[in-house]
């Protein structure tokens, strides 16, 4: 009750922005990606090995969950029921440890046979129409994101569990990489693209989540506790890390680019968190005491004509 009656302290506030940044400055390495990638800065073998290699990390130092097959909880189950399905199913995942290496390398596969085709997808488009619809498409992935902790932000979701606006957000950015990879001239650079486009929206967001949640304690303004450093240094590291290196890509291109990725991270993990603060100013309490309702039942019965 005492953490719902205080006010967050403006730390708590930044620590808990940390999943919109990373996911702005994800968005921004991969568009860096795709410009270094055109202009032959990067080469594409080198790109796939390295989406590969990221890849198997990530999926090695994860809980064995899929990213697309656990179903939404049912809100009206037990809660000892949802759990005990969820240890079947992660005991179901250890019983088939090959199961998740297969599913990626056919998925790998199955890019590879199309990335000819996809290359051609948007031939007849002209550039601007294909950044207008990236640019809406990165945008609807970014409103429909899971910024929640590992737990799904309730104690009534599964861990790990999929909710239908994040998977419409991963299907957003895969789409948006598409439709970027499509004016590339080679095969080979569409398919390390959108293999750098699973490993950066799909892989990334689900192991940092495990690994570096952005999830504190509620602390007071007025209180003296302090967050420790083991808790909260490596989000933050590890989102300035982000940060840095989609700047860092993205300066061989455009200056102009950069500041606004660099004024748009302080706008999300630091004045939005201080514009929180500052409109709890306005908020009106309202306390009682109150007047208890009293029922009052007719003794006679009301004839409706």
């Amino acid at each position: 009750v005492a953490a719902l009656t205080s006010l967050p302290s403006f730390f708590t506030l930044v620590v808990w922005s940390l999943p919109l940044t990373q996911h702005l400055s994800i968005t921004t390495l991969f568009v860096s990606l795709f410009l270094h990638l055109r202009a032959g800065h990067v080469s594409a073998e080198g790109l796939a090995l390295a989406s590969v290699a990221a890849i198997v990390v990530f999926a090695s130092t994860t809980p064995a969950t899929s990213v697309f097959s656990m179903p939404p909880p049912d809100p009206n189950e037990a809660l000892s029921t949802r759990q005990a399905a969820r240890r079947k199913q992660e005991a179901q995942l250890r019983a088939k440890p090959l199961a998740q290496p297969l599913s990626y390398a056919l998925l790998a596969l199955t890019l590879l046979a199309l990335s000819p085709l996809l290359r051609t997808l948007t031939e007849a488009t002209t550039s601007d129409s294909i950044a207008a619809l990236s640019t809406a498409l990165f945008l609807l992935g970014f409103a429909l994101a899971d910024f929640s902790g590992p737990d799904g932000g309730s104690k009534h979701r599964q861990p790990g569990a999929n909710n239908l606006p994040a998977t419409l957000s991963l299907n957003a950015c895969v789409f948006s990489s598409i439709v970027l990879a499509s004016r590339l001239p080679s095969p080979t650079q569409v398919f390390s693209l959108i293999l750098s486009s699973i490993c950066l929206f799909a892989f990334v967001p689900r192991w940092s989540r495990h690994h570096l949640p952005c999830v504190v304690v509620i602390v007071a303004s007025s209180s003296s506790t302090r967050h420790p450093l083991g808790v909260v240094g490596p989000p933050i590291f590890f989102t300035l890390a982000l940060c840095i290196t989609s700047s860092a890509l993205l300066a061989a291109f455009s200056s102009t680019a950069v500041a606004a990725n660099s004024l748009a991270a302080v706008f999300l993990s630091l004045v939005c968190p201080a514009w929180m603060r500052r409109a709890q100013r306005w908020k009106v309490g309202r306390s009682g005491p109150w007047d208890v309702g009293v029922p009052r039942i007719r003794r006679q019965a009301i004839h409706y004509y």
